[in-house]
């Protein structure tokens, strides 16, 4: 293979070996620059061993290739290479607790600067972090083209790391796995020392909690939880079960009960079965009627109201590193309706006179402007029944049925400050943001006021 450019081979391992000390160098940087950190952080090639290419895949993943040898005195071992595997990407690969990381260049492309760039330093980064502990926090993360549940429902951890897929946007590690490396400082981390870590890491209590609309407990109500397994993007059916809440609303989980720990330790020395849960919660009144009204229920999920959320481990785990001794993810049900303006501001400036009358018909008239209120109200766990509109604390008028607009006559000038009301079948209540009109209109004269009510310019 091409790895130092053109010249001697002496001068190509020295072009090699400079820019591997040197990536090294920015390796440490990473782990050494960020608050947070308990040791210094030294990683230094100690020797360079050179070799033939893998004949095969099967020989790359045999260990006897990849792991620090007695003799090696050494802690890790990196090795630089072309990737059987094929393909068209960089291909990064860690033997996360046998001190072994496999940093590969495919065969279809060049060895050339792209493996010593600032992103593949920070892969490079990201690789070594797996041998202290830390974990691929998009492990937990969702496709919603493989949510066969909730078809297009993602999910993406919210939270920026090295250890997460944003490497050429972040050079900081995130709390939980900063808090793996500190405990592992110093240590060579065995796979028994990271199992023993991840199941210590859940709070005291942890689960869901359900309420209704005024804070109090929901009982007895169905609770599914939908598993995610490791990098894996996908949620099924086969991977569900189902809890009742208690007298205090809550499915709960109790983290030292690892046994029945919901992501499901398999061995003795193993990680968890899942890494995240889709967690839904049926409102019980939709669930016992016909099943069409379930799949409204559904479709309430879908648009993000709240019935639905999720429980990965990582955010789990992060509440006890907080040193919080419980953690519940809360649904509200017979939530309070939500209505909203579709402006937020009017100014009208419109002619207008006030205390003139049409001499012939002895009639009063005053120019007014007229103004069409509108508002979107939905309600998630229930129907609208009302809506309410208000200018200045003064009730306009009422709308029962979509769509929820009212027409507004406005006859002398001033700032309304405009507020609507919703109500819906549980008798929740909820108000919109308050929009403020102002009406700016100029005097106009009798004669000028007659003309443009004879010409039916103005309203009675």
């Amino acid at each position: 293979m091409t790895y130092g450019g053109h010249g001697t081979e002496i001068e190509k391992r020295a072009r090699v070996e400079h820019l591997i000390k040197q990536q090294w160098i920015n390796v440490n940087k990473y782990y050494n620059h960020q608050d947070g950190f308990q040791s210094q952080f030294n990683f230094l090639p100690y020797k360079f061993d050179y070799f033939e290419d893998y004949p095969n895949a099967t020989h790359m993943d045999n260990i006897d290739y990849n792991i620090p040898l007695p003799e090696d005195n050494c802690d890790y071992r990196i090795i630089y290479s072309h990737s059987p595997y094929g393909g068209n990407m960089l291909n990064m690969h860690s033997d996360y607790f046998n001190r072994s990381i496999r940093f590969a260049l495919n065969p279809e492309l060049e060895w050339n600067e792209t493996i010593w760039d600032q992103y593949s330093t920070r892969i490079l980064s990201h690789e070594l972090a797996h041998s202290r502990g830390a974990h691929d926090l998009y492990s937990v993360n969702v496709d919603g083209n493989k949510n066969e549940i909730f078809s297009g429902v993602n999910y993406n951890y919210p939270v920026g790391s090295i250890m997460n897929y944003l490497y050429d946007l972040n050079t900081n590690f995130d709390e939980h796995s900063l808090y793996i490396i500190n405990q592992y400082a110093g240590q060579i981390v065995t796979p028994k020392m990271a199992s023993d870590m991840f199941w210590s890491l859940f709070p005291l209590k942890f689960g869901v909690k359900v309420k209704d609309m005024f804070d109090n407990p929901i009982r007895n109500t169905t609770v599914i939880f939908y598993g995610v397994r490791w990098l894996q993007e996908s949620i099924n059916a086969n991977n569900q079960f189902e809890r009742k809440t208690d007298d205090d609303g809550k499915v709960t989980f109790y983290g030292n009960d690892t046994m029945n720990n919901p992501y499901e330790k398999t061995g003795p020395i193993s990680f968890s079965t899942f890494s995240n849960f889709m967690v839904t919660v049926y409102n019980e009144v939709c669930r016992k009627v016909r099943c069409f009204i379930r799949i409204k229920c559904f479709l309430f999920y879908i648009k993000g109201n709240g019935l639905f959320n999720w429980l990965p481990v990582f955010i789990v785990q992060t509440e006890k590193i907080q040193n919080k001794t419980e953690y519940y993810i809360e649904f509200q049900f017979n939530m309070k309706p939500n209505i909203e303006f579709l402006t937020t501001s009017l100014n009208l400036s419109v002619p207008q006179f006030i205390n003139s009358y049409d001499l012939s018909c002895q009639m009063h008239y005053t120019l007014v402007a007229k103004v069409n209120l509108s508002v979107n109200a939905w309600d998630i766990d229930g129907n609208i029944t009302k809506v309410e509109f208000f200018s200045n604390d003064q009730l306009l008028g009422e709308v029962f049925i979509p769509p929820y607009s009212l027409e507004w006559y406005i006859s002398s000038n001033g700032t309304y400050n405009l507020m609507a009301k919703a109500y819906d079948n549980l008798n929740g209540i909820n108000q919109s943001k308050i929009i403020i009109i102002n009406v700016m209109s100029e005097e106009l004269g009798v004669d000028t006021a007659i003309n443009m009510i004879t010409n039916n310019e103005c309203l009675v």
